[in-house]
């Protein structure tokens, strides 16, 4: 399980080396000559005979002295050989062979027929990875400060054998040796797939002989190394990003890295600086991360390999505070200057974002607020787990001590993450919650939305909230429940189909109805609830003039019609449709109807009714003036039309009929003096 990525300074050190080394070399006549008499004289005649004498009768060297004498001295600082009486001055006749002792070297290089070169020193250059112990040669780029964890390299010692295996290393290789590489690399460069990889390969081990020619070209292959001597080192670091892991057990690890005393540095120095609220959280029980946990999350900003930053605890909850859903958080974690300015981004963007639910558990005191699509809640209780800071119904955020190891080194961090493959179950914490608070605070009753897949239980506990209450109180809730919804979502949570359920209860409303007062009193009493509008108010006036029986008073039911026009415009109209405003009228109050309409004394229509009454009055007047034997026929029809859909719903109206008598009478006159043509 990736805890996070941090960086870790590799330590490495750059020496200056003094190499002191001698290289063998071929030996010459007079110095092979001199070394194979001593060797041949020893212990025969010869070994007693002086320098001088021996190499002029034997070899004919007429000048022994100027010949041989300064090969003695330079075999004897060789320390091929030994000579006690040796000094400058010292004459070759007062020498004998015996006086000449060779010594091992001498009779080693002597077989080999080559003679130790003279002492020389070489600077060499390197860098030592002190993390991985192995020389550095191809890399010249390091850091002077350490930018992360490390290990102190104050102590360690000069890898001496690393150096004389290097030297080694780059030491030219014998002539057969030179001949069967050569060969290696011909079969190699035959094997290769293509010409590019040719060149490549071609390129890559040319430059590698020109840098061991670069380096070292002072060593041969008869090269001793005397001594390797720092005389100069440097303490440098590799400063790399490196992720941190928790493994199996809860053990901390650096990934790829080998170094023990490293992941102990960077556990001691790793600080994730919880806040005071978890300071005593619970010890986890998680000993296999990688399974257990989905993903942790710290509570302080970490830079990442991509030179980003991972959000700390705070803004991944900020982040992720999900529209449309219930999200229960912990108190000390909820940042409202956040959400405020979210919200006016997504504000600005004019694009539409679902509505947040917020919970606060642990609070100072029980707050409701609904504004700019966030419904706010606290709690003073605290209703998440003890080791639960955050969740909605995809996920939660725990905060728990882990005890954590590497090495030597203990160390309990808190740590926030999030619990692998859990979906919490948001009824067990939301209904508890409704149950306790929605008869005093009926705006709870929002938590139990569609969302949370609670509807039906938002139904059952509305319907409890106003199932004793009086109209006045059921108002008042309706009305407070929808203003908080309309302020978080746009809409009424109370539906005006709801409120009709609930509060035009017909049985009830027909019992309250048994006059015009009862029926004009109730109408205001209706009329004046908020939430009772179109259509519910329709359905209620419908019930109130069905409730009503017909009045002889055309007075009383022009009163009540200016009433609902005065409340509810809209639905006289609807009810006339209905019929429930003609029923109101009886037989008497209709003929009173004809009476005004005929004698221009009704200026307007208050129903349909009405309305049919007033345009037969017109046809009447017109067929009473009329002349015109064809108009008068037309005119006939109409009247006839209009004075059958009277009767058709209206029945028999005796008044009516004393019209229609005098319009008959027009009709036989017509006839009489058409000669009974129709």
């Amino acid at each position: 399980m990736e805890v996070c990525e941090e960086i870790i300074s590799y330590p490495f050190v750059k020496y200056r080396i003094n190499v002191s080394h001698v290289t063998s070399r071929n030996s010459t006549a007079f110095e092979w000559l001199f070394l194979e008499a001593l060797i041949r004289a020893r212990g025969t005649e010869f070994q007693n005979e002086n320098i001088e004498s021996f190499f002029k009768n034997y070899f004919q060297i007429d000048n022994p002295e100027k010949l041989v004498k300064p090969v003695l001295k330079k075999l004897y600082d060789l320390q091929a050989v030994a000579c006690a009486k040796l000094t400058d001055d010292i004459s070759l006749s007062d020498l004998t062979l015996h006086d000449v002792e060779i010594l091992p070297l001498g009779k080693e290089m002597q077989q080999k027929g080559l003679l130790p070169g003279e002492h020389s020193m070489d600077v060499l250059e390197l860098v030592y990875d002190v993390s991985k112990n192995k020389l550095i040669t191809d890399r010249t780029k390091f850091s002077a400060e350490a930018e992360g964890n490390y290990i102190s390299v104050e102590e360690s010692s000069f890898p001496e054998r690393l150096v004389r295996d290097y030297i080694e290393s780059q030491r030219p290789k014998s002539e057969m040796s030179e001949k069967m590489q050569s060969d290696e690399e011909l079969a190699e460069e035959m094997l290769s797939q293509n010409s590019e990889e040719k060149d490549h390969s071609k390129k890559e081990k040319n430059k590698k002989k020109k840098n061991k020619q670069k380096k070292l070209d002072w060593l041969k292959d008869n090269t001793e190394i005397d001594s390797v001597i720092p005389v100069k080192n440097e303490i440098c670091f590799d400063n790399i990003p490196c992720k941190i892991q928790l493994k199996d057990d809860l053990i901390w690890k650096i990934e790829n890295n080998k170094v023990l005393e490293l992941e102990e540095a960077s556990l001691e120095n790793f600080e994730n600086n919880p806040p005071e609220e978890l300071e005593n959280c619970p010890l986890t029980s998680i000993t296999r991360p990688d399974e257990q946990i989905e993903q942790i999350i710290l509570f302080k900003e970490q830079k990442s390999s991509k030179d980003a930053v991972a959000p700390s605890l705070n803004k991944f909850i900020d982040k992720r505070l999900q529209g449309g859903i219930t999200n229960i958080l912990a108190s000390p974690f909820f940042h409202k200057e956040n959400l405020n300015r979210k919200n006016a981004e997504n504000k600005s963007d004019n694009k539409k974002h679902a509505f947040k639910i917020i919970i606060l558990s642990n609070s100072p005191a029980f707050s409701l607020s609904s504004e700019n699509s966030t419904f706010l809640l606290t709690l003073p209780e605290r209703i998440l787990p003890p080791n639960c800071i955050f969740m909605n119904e995809n996920f939660s955020i725990n905060a728990e001590k882990f005890p954590v190891k590497a090495g030597d080194v203990s160390k309990k961090l808190t740590f926030a993450y999030l619990p692998k493959n859990t979906k919490p179950n948001l009824r067990n914490f939301i209904l508890p919650i409704v149950e306790k608070y929605f008869r005093t605070e009926p705006g709870v009753l929002l938590l139990l939305n569609e969302a949370n897949g609670l509807q039906s239980q938002f139904n059952f506990y509305f319907e409890k909230l106003i199932s004793n209450a009086s109209l006045k109180e059921k108002t008042e809730k309706i009305a407070q429940l929808n203003q908080l919804s309309f302020n978080l979502t746009g809409k009424k949570c109370v539906s005006d189909e709801v409120v009709f359920n609930l509060i035009v209860k017909e049985e009830e409303i027909r019992q309250s109805v048994f006059n015009f007062a009862s029926a004009k009193k109730i109408i205001e009493d209706y009329s004046s609830i908020s939430v009772v509008k179109n259509q519910v108010l329709r359905e209620f006036l419908k019930i109130v003039l069905e409730s009503l029986n017909p009045t002889d008073s055309v007075e009383e039911i022009w009163n009540l019609i200016d009433l609902i026009k005065e409340k509810s415009p809209d639905s006289v109209g609807y009810l006339d449709k209905q019929g429930c405003v003609g029923k109101l009228y009886s037989k008497k109050a209709m003929n009173d109807v004809f009476e005004k309409a005929f004698s221009d004394k009704l200026a307007e229509a208050h129903c349909d009714f009405e309305k049919r009454v007033l345009n037969l009055a017109d046809w009447y007047r017109k067929i009473r003036d009329m002349r015109d034997e064809k108009k008068l026929k037309d005119a006939l029809n109409a009247w006839k039309n209009n004075f059958g859909n009277i009767r058709k719903y209206h029945g028999t109206i005796e008044i009516a009929e004393k019209y229609n008598q005098e319009i008959e009478s027009k009709i036989s006159a017509i006839k009489k003096l058409n000669g009974g043509k129709k």
